[in-house]
C-alpha cells in the first residue's frame, strides 16, 4: 500500500519527491515538471545517497542520458502509457510525448541494460489499454495495469472481462495488476 507523497530532504539537498511503495521500501520517483526528468538531477542525487528508486515518467527519452546510472544501480524506469493511438493521447494527455517516441525510448533504455516497465493506468478505454498491453509486452520487462477510478464513466467498463483479457495477453510475461482491478 503506497504511503502519501512525501518531500524528503536528503543530506541537505533540495527536496526530492518520493513515494514509498511495498514492503521492500522501493522508492518510486515521480519527476517534477509536466513530462520531463528536469535534467536528471534527482536521479544523480539518489545515486549519491545510495537510494533505491524507480523512475516513472511520460517522457522516457529524457532518461536516455541517465541510462548508465539507472543500469549500474539496477534501477527501473517506467513509462505511463494508457493508450496506443495518438487520437486518444491527444485528448487525454495533450502535450505528452507521442506514443511511438515513448516506445522507441523504452526500447533504447532496455537495450542499454535498464530494467523497464510500463504503467497502463488508468485504463480509460479497455480496447486501447489491451492494444497497449499487446504492444508493451514486447517492449518492456514488466507491465503494471490499474483500473480507472474516481470517474462515473469507469462503471461502463466490464472490469472482470478486461482483467481476464489483460491476463491472457500477459501470460508468461512479468506483470502486476493493481488490487482494485482484481
Amino acid at each position: 500500500c503506497a504511503q502519501p507523497l512525501q518531500v524528503l530532504a536528503v543530506a541537505g539537498d533540495a527536496g526530492v519527491e518520493l513515494v514509498v511503495v511495498g514492503v521492500r521500501r522501493v522508492l518510486e520517483m515521480h519527476a517534477a515538471g509536466a513530462h520531463g526528468l528536469d535534467g536528471g538531477e534527482d536521479v544523480v542525487r539518489a545515486e549519491r545517497h545510495d537510494l533505491r528508486i524507480e523512475v516513472l515518467t511520460k517522457n522516457p527519452s529524457a532518461a536516455i542520458p541517465l541510462a548508465p546510472i539507472l543500469a549500474r544501480n539496477g534501477w527501473g524506469l517506467g513509462c505511463s502509457l494508457s493508450f496506443i493511438s495518438e487520437a486518444f493521447r491527444e485528448v487525454w494527455e495533450p502535450g505528452a510525448p507521442a506514443i511511438q517516441h515513448r516506445l522507441a525510448a523504452l526500447v533504447a533504455l532496455r537495450a542499454a541494460g535498464v530494467r523497464t516497465w510500463a504503467s497502463v493506468e488508468p485504463v480509460i478505454d479497455a480496447d486501447e489499454a489491451l492494444a497497449a498491453i499487446a504492444t508493451l509486452r514486447h517492449v518492456v520487462d514488466r507491465v503494471k495495469v490499474g483500473k480507472w477510478n474516481h470517474d462515473a464513466r469507469a462503471h461502463a467498463v466490464d472490469w472482470p472481462s478486461f482483467a481476464e483479457q489483460a491476463a491472457a495477453l500477459l501470460a508468461g510475461h512479468r506483470h502486476l495488476f493493481k488490487i482494485d482491478l482484481l
